[in-house]
């Protein structure tokens, strides 16, 4: 619902964390060793999760452009099929379609 919130509140968290694993760098006991453990495993789950997110956001993105950029591909290129067009409406067409095909080409 609030994902800026939930991004905040996860990265202070995070930073706690981080803080605590720092501060328990030069411990030689037991617990605070267990505690070091499990604090970098934390972070080290943490950039895992923010890793496999940043991968599903770029799909998610790249899927949603990709369609959107062959509808303008599509309609440029049936536009300029059309009936004779003034020249600079078809020039205009022309430098749509190869923008699309650029985007097309990032987006692959």
């Amino acid at each position: 619902m609030f994902p800026h919130v939930y991004t905040q509140v996860e990265d202070r968290v995070m930073w706690n964390i981080a803080q605590l694993h720092s501060a328990m760098e030069k411990t030689t006991s037991l617990s605070g060793l267990r505690k070091r453990e499990l604090c970098e495993l934390a972070l080290k789950r943490a950039q895992r999760e923010k890793a496999i997110a940043l991968q599903g956001a770029k799909q998610e993105l790249k899927d949603r452009f990709s369609s959107s950029v062959t509808g303008v591909l599509l309609s440029a290129e049936l536009a300029l099929k059309a009936t004779p067009l003034p020249p600079p409406v078809e020039e205009k067409l022309k430098q749509i379609r190869e923008l699309a095909l650029q985007i097309s080409s990032y987006l692959r």
